[in-house]
């Protein structure tokens, strides 16, 4: 099961999330943590800007989001400064503004924004129509839930008990993510990935460090990695990356798959592991290495690998359910 983190302490959103997602296959969690919102032009910057720092922050896909009253005769005011006008003149500030005004339209706009880690966040919206009353009522809730009447009702939501309250609220803006997420997965086309095991006579493997500008595990060693392209076969993938990368260049017949192929590993992202290995006695000085990619190559014996590993280095990429690769290579004749 997929997981999304919604960053957020209110436990209605928290199931209306789940209430919509998790028939579809995601798990979603939950934590509250304190984001950093900015002062934006619309509800949609602020709400985009917290989910990405917090995607950065937790490593994760999470769901954020930021919600505005907008008062008709008051041309849209507070909107996006809701919070703050929350804090400065609260509802009571608010009725004095609308003091003699007829017009009591108003609506909540909420954006949620998903931002899957290491991509660019995506809104969708909700609105919450109702009016503004004329004088505070209610004991549930807090601040605008004293004076919003939501549309169709005579009462405000501070008149409701928080599992009654919660369900006047538009759950569009998580319906439409839920379309946007099935529909993502239906169009996800399975893609191919490549890794490359560089031994030499000694049973030492090679292993490359990343450059220090990379996004993800910056300096830190790794296999050979990488993608195979459109219109090539796995074998021409595997070969292309060995000479981007390292300078190898050697024939499809000198590329042998681990275990006759065995190893490779389907994931749920759709994308597919396989996994070769090459023969190669070159030292590491001689090897011709892509330096936006790379900072240098290195040498390990196995046994070394294997030990970073189960103690949890921070030196190298892999963590213990990689482990037995390693250990198969260790076993196998050359």
């Amino acid at each position: 099961m997929k997981e999304i983190t919604y960053v957020t302490g209110n436990w209605a959103k928290i199931d209306s999330a789940k209430q919509i997602l998790e028939p579809l296959g995601y798990q979603v969690n939950n934590i509250k943590m304190d984001t950093i919102e900015i002062q934006a032009d619309t509800t949609e910057e602020v709400a985009k800007y917290s989910a990405k720092w917090a995607s950065e922050k937790l490593k994760c896909a999470v769901l954020k989001n930021d919600s505005g009253l907008f008062v008709e005769a008051l041309n849209g005011f507070p909107g996006v400064y809701t919070h703050y006008v929350d804090d400065t003149l609260g509802e009571d500030g608010l009725l004095k503004l609308l003091d003699g005004v007829e017009n009591r339209k108003a609506y909540f706009k909420e954006v949620l924004a998903y931002c899957e880690y290491g991509q660019e966040p995506i809104t969708f919206t909700a609105i919450t129509k109702g009016t503004i009353a004329k004088e505070k009522s209610g004991t549930y809730g807090w601040s605008w839930d004293f004076i919003f009447i939501p549309e169709g009702q005579t009462k405000t939501l501070g008149c409701y008990p928080d599992k009654e309250r919660w369900k006047f609220w538009s759950l569009e803006a998580y319906q439409h993510l839920a379309a946007y997420l099935d529909e993502k997965e239906k169009t996800l086309e399975e893609k191919n990935e490549i890794c490359v095991f560089v031994l030499n006579d000694q049973k030492q493997i090679l292993l490359q460090k990343r450059s220090a500008n990379k996004k993800y595990y910056p300096n830190r060693w790794a296999l050979l990695t990488g993608h195979v392209e459109e219109k090539e076969t796995i074998e021409e993938g595997a070969l292309r990356e060995l000479q981007e990368e390292v300078g190898i260049q050697i024939s499809k017949e000198e590329l042998y798959p681990l275990a006759n192929g065995n190893f490779t590993i389907k994931r749920e992202n759709h994308h597919n592991t396989h996994y070769f290995y090459i023969i190669n006695n070159k030292p590491s000085s001689d090897f011709i290495i892509q330096k936006e990619e790379l900072s240098e190559v290195k040498w390990y014996d196995i046994d070394e690998v294997i030990k970073l590993i189960k103690n949890n280095s921070e030196e190298i990429v892999y963590k213990e359910d990689k482990i037995y690769l390693f250990e198969y290579l260790k076993n196998m004749s050359l």
